[in-house]
């Protein structure tokens, strides 16, 4: 195959024979017999080859989220992504929802009981600071997102020189996520009145 590097994957609730491969520079793959075959699902509908993260929702298998740009530093080359995209029809379309700056996804997580809840955790610049970096809130299906950033009045604080890489989702509740990062974990309230913003940059 053409995928090359991978750095992530993901199953589906329920269905033992599915999987979506998300690869460093051939896209994102599917396969529908438990690995005997796999076959390209991002070709004519991404701009960039480089896939951080996949997630398909609980709730819903037909709805999957995708962020690009491999979040895993090499010296030797790593390559940057355009945003995030998102199917309804299990990987057979896909529309571009937005971040388009954000360069590097390393987590996509999904509410296990409402797919139009989604938080999107991003690098940004991986070898400067920046202000993309952070982890985005969506409670509209990715319409709009709420930006988890240098807030004074929240749980979880990052600066622009942190990274998201090593953050994994410990638990999601119906009122909060919890992230944890060795022996430290933050959590995240899931309904608070902050301003959404658009996606799109």
């Amino acid at each position: 195959f053409r995928g090359g590097r991978s750095v992530t994957a993901t199953g589906v609730v329920g269905n033992i024979n599915t999987y979506y491969m998300g690869t460093t520079g051939g896209g994102l793959w599917k396969t529908d017999d438990m690995g005997i075959t796999w076959n390209n699902i991002s070709d004519g509908f991404f701009k960039t080859g480089s896939v951080g993260a996949v997630s398909v929702a609980e709730s819903d298998p037909n709805i999957v989220y995708v962020g690009m740009g491999e979040h895993a530093v090499r010296g030797v080359m790593t390559s940057s992504g355009d945003g995030v995209y998102k199917s309804t029809d299990a990987g057979k379309s896909w529309k571009k929802i937005g971040l388009d700056l954000t360069q590097h996804i390393a987590r996509v997580v999904i509410h296990p009981k409402n797919p139009d809840i989604v938080f999107i955790a991003a690098q940004g610049a991986l070898y400067s600071k920046s202000k993309e970096r952070g982890i985005y809130k969506s409670s509209d299906a990715g319409k709009t997102a709420v930006v988890r950033q240098n807030s004074t009045n929240e749980v979880f604080h990052l600066t622009e020189g942190q990274n998201l890489s090593d953050w994994k989702v410990m638990a999601v509740s119906e009122r909060e996520i919890t992230l944890g990062q060795g022996e430290k974990t933050f959590q995240l309230k899931l309904f608070q009145n902050n301003a959404a913003q658009p996606l799109v940059q």
